[in-house]
């Protein structure tokens, strides 16, 4: 986990709103899948470049796992 606080970015926002970014981890991987699921066919075609209806649990952490 250190290795993301080292990635962790602060970004302000133009209203003032101050966010952070950081890379993914397999510890996202529920959030991730769920937010894979709640996407549209058309998004999910875009995303992964062709009809992908839902990803396996080896392909969920081939997407988290950034290392």
């Amino acid at each position: 986990m250190a290795q993301v606080a080292s990635k962790l970015q602060h970004i302000e926002e133009v209203d003032g709103q101050q966010i952070k970014i950081r890379p993914v981890t397999l510890d996202d991987a529920e959030i991730e899948r769920d937010f894979i699921e709640d996407l549209s066919t058309l998004s999910k075609h875009y995303r992964f470049l062709g009809g992908v209806a839902h990803l396996s649990p080896e392909e969920l952490v081939d997407l988290c796992d950034t290392d």
